[in-house]
């Protein structure tokens, strides 16, 4: 099982938790060595070049550049570690990962409708209604 500090660099700037997702590697390990103005996610790039750890730091947040926001759990997982914190994201998402709500292809977190119902079921589980 990873810990808590290998799950959090897994955590790309955008909310997503690549290495869950399809085993790839966060996207703050690849670019590396090119300059930020030639890294072709949004993303990424805009946080590095404001010198933010991710968007949930962003003042600006939800942005209407880039396209990620238009996904309810992707917005929904940003707006939940600005509010709660990347460590209670990181232990709610393993909790859930324990009691067999899947982060990934066609997971849980994907089967909502609202953000309101991603947030209780990262909070909650599948208890949540």
């Amino acid at each position: 099982m990873m810990d808590n500090k290998e799950i959090l660099q897994g955590i790309g700037y955008c909310g997503l938790v690549c290495m869950f997702c399809n085993g790839c590697d966060s996207c703050r390990d690849k670019d590396q060595g090119i300059q930020v103005e030639e890294i072709e996610c949004y993303h990424k790039r805009c946080a590095m070049m404001s010198d933010l750890n991710g968007c949930w730091e962003c003042e600006k947040f939800p942005c209407s550049a880039g396209n990620m926001f238009n996904n309810i759990r992707v917005r929904t997982f940003v707006q939940f570690i600005k509010e709660e914190g990347i460590e209670t994201f990181i232990k709610c998402i393993m909790k859930n990962q324990q009691n067999g709500i899947k982060y990934g292809e066609a997971n849980e977190y994907d089967k909502v409708s609202t953000g309101i119902e991603v947030f209780e079921l990262l909070n909650k589980g599948k208890n949540y209604n």
